[in-house]
C-alpha cells in the first residue's frame, strides 16, 4: 500500500509522509534501514510542525531503531531522548506505546536505569488515563525493564508475562515476541531453563513469520546462551542467522581498505577496477552486515573478525 503511495505523483504530502512512515517503519523492523533515514526524517519533521504525533514519534522511534542496527550508539541514545521527551508533552499516548517498549529495553540493555525510570514515568502517566489493556500491558513491559535494570529479576519476569496476558485480545504480535523474549531472557537469568526455552522458540517464531529479522536473530542469540542447540530448537535457518557474514576474496579487500579510510576511487585504483565495480562491492557489504554506512560496516567487520585491526 505504502509502495502505491509513493508512487502516485497525485497524493497529499500529507499522505505522502504517513507511507514514508510507515514504510521506513516496516524497514526497519524487518533489517533493512538502508535508505530508510531520509524519508523516516521528513515524516518526522512533517509530523512536528504539522502538529501530528503519531507520524512525528512513528518516524523518529524508526530512526532510533535505524541507528541501533548501524550499531551508531550515540545517535540511537540521542534520538531515543528526544523521543522520550517528546512523548512526555503530549496526551496521544496510543501511538506512542510501541516506541515506549522498544526505548525502555533498548535503554535498560544499555544499564541506563535513569532513562528506563523516565520512560516509566511516561507510560504510568499514560495508564492514569487511559486503563485499556494495551495501554497497561505497555505498563507491564516498561515496568518489568524498570526492575530488570535495577536486579530484580523475578519481579521483571512477573511483569514481562503479565504484558504478554494483556495483550490476548490484541492483535499486536511483534509487541508480544519482544516481551516472550524477554520474559525468556529473564526465566533464563532466574536458571528456569525449562521456561525460558518455549518463550524464546513461540517469540522466535512470530518474528519469523512477520519478517522482523533483528528480533529473530535476538532470539536465536538469547537459545544459544541458554547452551541450546539453534538448529534443533529453531531450525537450520536460525541458525545460519547468526554466522558471520561470508565475503568474497574481493569484498574483504574492499572491506579492508575501507577500514583504511579509503574513497572509493582510491580502492578503485589501487584494486585496477572500477569505481562502478567498487560501489558495487561496497553495497553488497552493507546488505551483507546489515548496514547502510561505510562506517558501521567497519565496526560490524572488527567486531566479527572479518578485518585485521592495528
Amino acid at each position: 500500500v505504502c509502495a502505491d503511495v509513493l508512487a502516485d505523483d497525485g497524493v497529499t504530502t500529507m499522505a505522502r509522509r504517513v507511507a514514508e512512515e510507515e514504510s521506513g517503519l516496516i524497514a526497519v523492523l524487518r533489517g533493512e534501514q538502508r535508505g530508510t533515514r531520509g524519508p523516516l526524517r521528513r515524516a518526522a519533521d512533517f509530523g512536528r510542525a504539522q502538529g501530528i504525533f503519531g507520524l512525528e514519534v512513528g518516524a523518529t522511534w524508526g530512526l532510533a531503531m535505524a541507528a541501533d542496527l548501524d550499531d551508531d550508539a550515540d545517535t540511537a541514545v540521542t534520538t531515543a531522548t528526544r523521543l522520550l521527551e517528546r512523548c512526555r508533552d503530549t496526551e496521544e499516548c496510543h501511538y506512542a506505546l510501541p516506541a515506549l517498549r522498544w526505548t525502555a529495553t533498548f535503554l535498560a540493555v544499555r544499564g541506563d536505569a535513569a532513562g528506563v525510570a523516565t520512560c516509566h514515568r511516561i507510560t504510568a502517566d499514560k495508564a492514569t488515563r487511559n486503563g485499556s489493556p494495551k495501554v497497561l500491558s505497555a505498563l507491564a513491559h516498561v515496568g518489568g525493564e524498570l526492575a530488570a535494570v535495577a536486579g530484580d529479576t523475578a519481579s521483571a519476569r512477573g511483569s514481562f508475562a503479565r504484558s504478554v496476558e494483556l495483550l490476548a485480545d490484541i492483535t499486536a504480535p511483534y509487541e508480544e515476541a519482544h516481551a516472550r523474549l524477554r520474559a525468556g531472557q529473564l526465566c533464563a537469568v532466574l536458571g528456569d531453563g525449562a521456561a525460558a526455552v518455549p518463550a524464546i522458540g513461540s517469540a522466535y517464531r512470530t518474528a519469523r513469520r512477520l519478517l522482523a529479522r533483528p528480533l529473530a536473530r535476538r532470539c536465536a542469540i538469547a537459545l544459544a546462551e541458554l547452551g541450546e542447540s539453534v538448529e534443533q530448537r529453531l531450525g537450520r535457518l536460525a541458525a545460519r542467522g547468526m554466522e558471520p557474514a561470508a565475503l568474497t576474496r574481493r569484498e574483504a579487500e574492499v572491506l579492508q581498505r575501507l577500514a583504511e579510510g579509503r574513497t572509493n576511487r582510491e580502492i578503485a585504483d589501487e584494486l585496477f577496477v572500477s569505481t562502478r565495480t567498487v560501489d558495487m562491492h561496497v553495497r553488497n557489504l552493507f546488505t551483507k552486515l546489515d548496514c547502510s554506512s561505510r562506517a558501521a560496516a567497519v565496526r560490524q567487520a572488527m567486531q566479527r573478525g572479518l578485518i585485521a585491526v592495528g
